[in-house]
């Protein structure tokens, strides 16, 4: 232990209060807390393959029910284990030997894609049945794209559709005509609605600095006021301000939205709104043009766009790549399907294509 903090009262579960990668652990009311993830496994099959428990297996009803009852036994056994593990392990005292497993689901087909990223069916959370009415269940996504907040609310609707299609044994064919149907209605949609949403920040410094980084003027200037300066604090600041105005990184979202507010002021629009710090905004990607502006964004709110904005020449394609065909694949590829036959297009067809 390198350090014990004092936390005072916090009225918030556990696993929400925040802990270091290198030490991933707290005491909290004299018990040390470690922030773990979920552990899934599947006894089914271990119950037909162990030599074992293939008797068992035999005689085993399976059903939902009986599922859920099997792995709360699980769960309790291994709970019961873990005090002689401690004591045996770690010469825990039994009083203080407390290290207890909840059974968070019960699911009935999961997707693992890769480390930290999967989705299940569940129909039983801790206790609760989600599978009422004409519900399958409830899907649990880990990690994927209909959980970002990049990903357009319409975009997450379709992705955590055709998974639960996925998770309900729908077939190879019948999610291909799903995604077939969403790109023909994707397609239809106004050129502006089919950009990323994005939370813009530091917009103001970040075009400061760009516009100083593009004014010679200004750096020569304040190349002249270092020579003027007579203390180290003052010459330290205008060292860094000319360090900023040549080493210019702006992250694309932000350009996007410095490119909005000087495409507003040439036109001479005094109607639409500003893009400012901290706001939500769409981006939109543009073919190439004359001034070489690749992406341009808008305020989400702006709910009236104007005539010169409409015009602008966007990349219809490249949004839909952006916005369906990536998502779609990082959803399904870890399947195999060719998910090439969802569209007629070359483009779309080299996406897709992989090595298996």
């Amino acid at each position: 232990m390198i350090k014990v903090s004092k936390l005072g009262k916090l009225n918030k579960p556990v696993y929400d209060i925040s802990v270091n990668k290198e030490t991933p652990y707290f005491y909290a009311n004299n018990i040390l807390v470690h922030n773990t993830d979920s552990s899934y496994f599947s006894l089914d099959s271990a119950l037909k393959n162990n030599k074992e428990l293939s008797k068992l297996y035999e005689s085993f009803d399976i059903n939902k029910d009986s599922m859920v009852c099997l792995y709360d036994a699980v769960a309790d056994e291994a709970n019961a284990s873990f005090d002689g593990f401690l004591q045996n392990n770690f010469n825990v005292n039994t009083e203080f030997a407390v290290i207890k497993a909840g059974r968070e689901i019960v699911a009935s087909k999961a997707l693992f894609i890769k480390k930290k990223r999967y989705a299940a069916l569940v129909y039983d959370k801790e206790g609760t049945r989600k599978d009422k009415g004409n519900k399958p269940g409830e899907v649990k996504a880990m990690g994927l794209d209909l959980k970002r907040s990049d990903t357009p609310k319409y975009v997450q609707q379709f992705l955590e559709h055709i998974l639960e299609l996925v998770l309900t044994n729908g077939t190879e064919k019948e999610v291909i005509e799903e995604v077939k149907k969403f790109k023909t209605e994707f397609r239809d949609k106004p050129a502006w609605e089919k950009g990323t949403p994005k939370k813009v920040n530091a917009l103001t410094d970040y075009t400061a600095r760009y516009n100083q980084s593009r004014n010679p003027d200004e750096l020569m200037d304040l190349q002249a006021r270092m020579v003027r300066v007579k203390t180290t604090k003052e010459r330290d600041k205008i060292k860094k301000d000319i360090e900023k105005s040549r080493r210019i990184t702006v992250p694309g979202h932000v350009m996007a939205s410095i490119e909005y507010n000087k495409l507003r002021k040439m036109n001479n629009d005094q109607y639409s709104m500003p893009i400012q710090d901290g706001q939500k905004i769409i981006v939109c990607k543009l073919k190439e043009n004359p001034m070489n502006v690749k992406s341009v964004a808008y305020p989400i709110d702006e709910t009236n766009l104007p005539d010169w904005f409409k015009k602008l020449p966007f990349d219809d394609e490249l949004m839909e790549e952006t916005i369906v065909d990536k998502k779609v694949f990082n959803l399904l590829y870890v399947l195999g399907w060719d998910l090439s036959m969802a569209d007629n297009s070359t483009t779309f067809g080299d996406f897709f294509s992989f090595d298996t």
